[in-house]
């Protein structure tokens, strides 16, 4: 994470910053680290939210200042797609004409949280329905070798089951070889099997039946990411395992997209309304 390199940089703790913490960690971040303004911001949100996360760690932290003069953004920045912009993209993919298997994939990425190459990658039996003891009917999906070559399992939401359901009983599944079990069979592929670099494609066609929004691959993590935070409750800890990320402070950083009125409706939620 970028504020425990600043802090390293300059042999301090987080415990005994001073109060200008934040306005010195931007200052590093375009001077030294030569970053651009939208990157400076992300990392800027960031290390606020990973500040506030220790504070509600029970972590006594010195007053830090969070009124800090940002560069001006250049860019718009890929954010998670909400409420009704995931409905939008839904509808941009059919309207896309996107073939199979690239639109079930497409529909099932911002419902997964994994990476369009570990999406590419997964096999049929990596499909799990339901939990094996009877526990509970929540569908979940196996990377068998993420990042790093990592395997992690992934919780799906509702919203996913009704994105593959329809395809894994469907004619083109069922009637399309499928070469080492692969999930994505693809005819038209040397591999016989569906690629990232063709979801990625797709992906870049639906943009326009978007009103030109930046839906990229990260947004779509992010989306997953966000809804489990904001609509199911998980502990961010739990998050970053299944997100496969190697720091918590990643999944701070770069994932998580709460806004201001969340955060209000969360303080109402928890310890009632503030009377003035």
């Amino acid at each position: 994470m970028q504020l425990e390199a600043y802090l390293s940089s300059r042999n301090l703790e987080l415990s005994a910053a001073p109060p200008g913490l934040l306005g010195d960690f931007v200052s590093w971040l375009v001077r030294e680290r030569k970053q651009q303004p939208a990157t400076v911001e992300l990392s800027f949100i960031g290390a606020e939210t990973y500040v506030s996360w220790r504070r509600g760690q029970g972590e006594a932290l010195p007053p830090i200042s969070s009124d800090v003069a940002l560069p001006r953004k250049e860019v718009l920045l890929r954010l998670a797609l909400r409420g009704m912009q995931v409905s939008e993209y839904l509808a941009a993919l059919d309207e896309a004409h996107v073939p199979e298997p690239v639109l079930t994939a497409l529909r099932l990425a911002p419902f997964c949280g994994l990476r369009l190459r570990e999406l590419s990658r997964l096999k049929v039996d990596d499909i799990v329905r339901g939990d094996t003891e009877g526990r509970n009917d929540w569908w979940r999906v196996i990377v068998r070798r993420g990042k790093g070559g990592k395997f992690r399992q992934v919780p799906l939401p509702p919203q996913a089951e009704i994105a593959l359901r329809p395809y894994l009983e469907g004619d083109y599944f069922r009637m399309t070889p499928q070469p080492d079990k692969a999930l994505w069979p693809d005819p038209h592929a040397a591999s016989g099997r569906l690629g990232h670099q063709k979801i990625q494609r797709w992906l870049r066609k639906v943009r326009p039946f978007m009103g030109g929004k930046k839906v990229n691959a990260h947004a779509l993590r992010r989306t997953y990411c966000t809804m489990l935070v904001r609509d199911y409750h998980v502990p961010i800890e739990t998050v970053s395992r299944w997100m496969g990320h190697k720091s918590i402070a990643t999944t701070l950083t770069y994932y998580v997209q709460v806004d201001d009125e969340e955060l209000v409706r969360d303080m109402d939620r928890h310890f009632g309304p503030r009377s003035d």
